[in-house]
């Protein structure tokens, strides 16, 4: 059941962020010296644009995995720790470029796996643009925190400092997914465009949606 209020203020406060840019690839992979995944691309990527690249077969999934992690702004410090599992990763983030793998089933191994440095935040954006289907979406502290307002605390664990809780499992992310599919429907507009809206943009100028949460937060 939706918050009727807290919806009347999302109608009217967010809007898709198309301009999100995070790192340029080719510049975020120069601190992984183990790295031997094959070009990058050497500008910032839109959405659209890193989910292209890492729809073609011919860039490799280590390729792809720098790419969602420099677009989702990742400590590098924390992608040189996923790649200490390299083989192991990338088995993973080819199982779910292959398609044919839940959402669900997607976050999962992910979960079970616990790769060093790969949180929620990290591994859904694997599974959001990995995943031919693109029906898998990322849940970060924005978008988690604005699915706890619009449809109730119960859904999601956020942790006392905000961020996402490790412990949700993909009963819980299937329950965000669907959510997301609802609020889409109701919006009007795709599941992705649902949930730009709510992650909205922050850094010094934040969108009128994410300062909405950040007020309404507890």
């Amino acid at each position: 059941m939706i918050h009727d209020g807290h919806y009347l203020e999302f109608t009217r406060l967010a809007q898709a962020e198309s301009g999100w840019k995070g790192s340029i690839p080719s510049a975020w992979v120069r601190s992984l010296p183990s790295y031997a995944g094959g070009d990058v691309p050497e500008r910032h990527l839109k959405r659209a644009e890193l989910r292209a690249f890492c729809q073609s077969a011919s860039n490799s999934s280590e390729a792809c995995f720098v790419a969602c992690m420099a677009w989702g702004g990742m400590d590098r410090r924390n992608g040189a720790k996923a790649l200490g599992v390299r083989s192991a990763l990338l088995a993973m983030i080819d199982g779910i470029r292959r398609g044919g793998i839940s959402r669900t089933e997607a976050y999962d191994r992910f979960h079970s796996a616990v790769v060093p440095g790969l949180a929620p935040a990290y591994f859904t954006k694997l599974i959001h643009f990995m995943r031919p289907e693109g029906d898998g979406y990322i849940l970060d502290q924005w978008t988690g925190k604005s699915v706890a307002l619009l449809f109730g605390p119960g859904i999601i664990a956020i942790r006392k400092d905000g961020w996402v809780h490790r412990a949700n499992d993909a009963t819980v992310y299937g329950r965000y997914c669907d959510a997301v599919d609802q609020l889409a429907e109701r919006v009007g507009v795709t599941g992705e465009v649902a949930e730009e809206m709510m992650f909205s943009r922050g850094g010094r100028t934040k969108q009128p949606w994410r300062q909405y949460v950040i007020r309404n937060w507890k």
